[in-house]
């Protein structure tokens, strides 16, 4: 069982999301053990901690797999806004945290322009070599990654499918305006999760 708990540390949230089907658990189960398993890693200073270039600060890093054509509207829609992706992911990520609206929908796969798409890395690297390259990676506070998970659970979902919605709801035009998101760094951000369940919210 630690060796699974060590291997949960390294994957993305997609993986996660295939080990839990696998296993047979929710993927907020093996979310949670990544966590913990981290936090005892770096407690007996087997890792770093993640984080910005501020001494001991430890972040959680959210990771998102995406299909290459999604990845590229994201990339234009990151740049039209004039962010890089990594802003405005975690951006995304701490707007809807802080408010009531919900994405029209939070599919289970991606699902863009009427077409279904599936990512498997392991077949990407396989076939090239090389690890798979459409993903996008930010550091939020892990207080905002445990409201992602309480999110995910209040729709019986995961904080994937959830952060995946965000994403084409954005290309998509939903959220249209840059003044309707506003740019936040990690600090920006809440690592006290009742913070984001406050009835005032929004």
């Amino acid at each position: 069982m630690a060796a699974s708990r060590w291997g949960v540390v390294s994957a993305s949230d997609d993986d996660v999301e295939v080990m839990a089907r696998e296993i047979g658990v929710q993927p907020d189960v093996l979310l949670e053990a990544r966590v913990q398993a981290l936090r005892e890693r770096v407690r007996a200073g087997r890792v770093q901690p993640m984080g910005d270039k501020k001494a001991h600060s430890q972040h959680y890093q959210f990771e998102l797999l995406m299909p290459e054509e999604v990845f590229r509207a994201w990339k234009h829609e990151a740049q039209r806004r004039g962010v890089d992706g990594s802003a405005l992911l975690r951006s995304l990520i701490h707007s809807y945290l802080l408010g009531t609206w919900q994405p029209t929908e939070v599919p289970k796969r991606w699902v863009w322009c009427g077409r279904g798409y599936t990512v498997v890395p392991r077949e990407w690297k396989a076939a090239h070599g090389s690890r798979y390259p459409f993903r996008e990676r930010c550091l939020i506070p892990p207080g905002a990654q445990r409201a992602l998970v309480r999110r995910g659970r209040e729709l019986g979902t995961t904080p994937s499918a959830i952060v995946r919605a965000l994403v084409l709801n954005a290309i998509d035009g939903l959220w249209a305006g840059p003044g309707t998101i506003t740019i936040v760094d990690c600090t920006g951000m809440y690592d006290d999760e009742d913070r984001y369940f406050h009835p005032n919210r929004g």
